[in-house]
């Protein structure tokens, strides 16, 4: 009798589900579903470390001149200036900037030479308005508010403008998926990420309500066992990841940061911009929500291979930098030339 419940007990606690399994697993694998692989992505800096990990912005722009190639194919020449800022080619020798650029790797212009970027390429057309370029890879909208407090103690510009992207919704509340993205995109793409982003903490906002917090890196993010093996684990986790975005939320988290931004422009008499370079339905959403701070669709697409750095990624090539170049200009021509006409005797 005892025999006979121990057995029961085994078919039904331990077979029937590791049948299950090995089922389910066959049938994800039948149709298409493959555990995780790492997908070849190569980042190589000449010299090392143009990028590095940051304790409370998370990534930081190392000074230098940095040669940057991607997947042996793409390179290009980056220029780090101190402060954390990239050069911005032909800008004025002067110590205060007319114009703060922040945003994130668009904005930087990765995969890009210094002179090919749009601030760049507005600074050559506006020769007497000093342009200055705060873009930083991997960085959100919660690093640009922190970034301008910082700048404005510093030194109070004419214009801000925040260059965002869709990319950032995700960015700002550190979602599950960003996460992912984060740690294991910057992981495989080069092989001393561990040893550059050692002090690493990143800052994000839950909600408006809450202040801004830190995660370190080692905290970001980790795969579930087996997952590199199960295409069963690899699909429950994307699984996991994806149910815990919360579009709603990091969209108010978003107008939040950008009210608080454009109300210390305000107190500060500098004039503030939202240049939206992707257009979606939760930028739209956005705008509504930011009421009436100044706002510029660019329209810029990630898609157009045409207008990306494709096939390495997604970000703009110097054609796409001159689209978005140009749809600034179309918009803010007027307040440009305005700014070229008071700061002619403060060159």
């Amino acid at each position: 009798m005892m025999k006979s419940k121990i057995l029961r007990l085994i078919k039904y606690g331990l077979y029937y589900p590791v049948a299950v399994f090995v089922l389910l697993e066959f049938s994800l694998r039948v149709l298409g579903f493959q555990p995780y692989k790492h997908t070849d992505f190569k980042v190589i800096s000449n010299p090392p470390n143009a990028y590095t990990g940051h304790p409370s912005l998370g990534i930081q722009l190392n000074e230098g001149v940095f040669d940057i190639t991607v997947n042996d194919q793409l390179t290009f020449h980056a220029t780090h200036e101190p402060g954390g800022y990239r050069n911005v080619s032909k800008a004025p020798r002067t110590a205060q900037a007319d114009v703060w650029m922040l945003g994130c790797s668009y904005t930087y212009g990765y995969g890009v030479n210094d002179e090919e970027n749009f601030t760049s390429l507005l600074q050559n057309r506006y020769p007497r308005v000093h342009f200055r370029n705060a873009g930083v890879i991997g960085h959100g909208t919660v690093q640009a508010l922190m970034r301008l407090k910082k700048m404005m103690i510093q030194g109070h510009p004419k214009m801000v403008l925040l260059n965002f992207s869709s990319y950032h919704f995700m960015r700002n509340t550190l979602s599950q998926q960003y996460r992912s993205h984060l740690k294991i995109g910057y992981s495989r793409a080069s092989k001393s990420a561990q040893q550059q982003m050692a002090v690493a903490r990143f800052p994000f906002m839950r909600s408006c309500e809450n202040s801004l917090q830190l995660v370190a890196w080692d905290d970001i993010y980790d795969h579930w066992p087996g997952r590199e093996s199960l295409a069963t684990v690899h699909s429950m986790q994307k699984t996991y990841d994806r149910l815990l975005e919360d579009v709603d939320q990091q969209i108010e988290v978003a107008a939040c940061l950008i009210q608080e931004m454009a109300q210390i422009c305000k107190d500060n008499g500098v004039i503030f911009h939202v240049v939206c370079l992707d257009r979606s339905p939760a930028t739209q959403q956005l705008k509504m929500k930011t009421g009436n701070i100044p706002w510029l669709d660019v329209g810029y697409s990630f898609s157009d291979t045409t207008m990306t750095n494709h096939p390495y990624d997604d970000h703009p090539n110097p054609k796409g930098h001159r689209f978005i170049a140009d749809q600034i200009d179309q918009h803010l021509a007027p307040a440009f030339q305005k700014l070229s006409q008071t700061t002619l005797s403060e060159l």
